[in-house]
């Protein structure tokens, strides 16, 4: 996934004042940059993606890209805390509220905790599509052609 959906997703969280609410703060990272320090909190991280070419990516150099991402809610208050807060992410997301995004599902979740740190953590993992053109592929087509007026 280009880091830019990703950068999406976590923006339209961020954007919620229900969710920012809940969390106490701005306390939605990614997994790669930050784990779970403060709680509540959050965190995303993308498990997997496929890819496939549209009839007319010749011409167009369009896919379709259909992630998974895993979302992470991390308390340690209580499991109810991390239902509040999976229910506000949910709703956002489910409502295909991600810009350039659509067809959002939740695939899973699970609750669990983590004796040894005393930790609530609700992992939610979703699917969702987005098209993506292979940009650099579809201007040098154009620059073969002699055509160069896409900048």
């Amino acid at each position: 996934m280009t880091r830019i959906v990703l950068k999406e997703v976590r923006d339209t969280l961020l954007a919620d004042s229900e969710l920012t609410t809940l969390l106490g703060g701005n306390y939605v990272f990614m997994a790669e940059i930050a784990q779970a320090k403060q709680f509540p909190s959050v965190t995303l991280r993308l498990t997997s993606e496929g890819s496939k070419k549209r009839t007319s990516y010749g011409t167009f150099k369009k896919r379709d890209n259909t992630p998974l991402i895993q979302i992470d809610v991390w308390s340690k208050k209580s499991r109810l805390e991390t239902y509040n807060i999976a229910d506000a992410i949910d709703e956002l997301l489910v409502s295909d509220s991600v810009s350039d995004t659509r067809s959002w599902i939740k695939t899973s979740d699970a609750d669990m905790f983590e004796p040894d740190t005393r930790i609530y953590h609700k992992p939610l993992r979703y699917s969702f599509a987005y098209t993506l053109t292979d940009e650099a592929y579809f201007k040098l087509g154009y620059d073969m052609l002699g055509i160069h007026a896409l900048g």
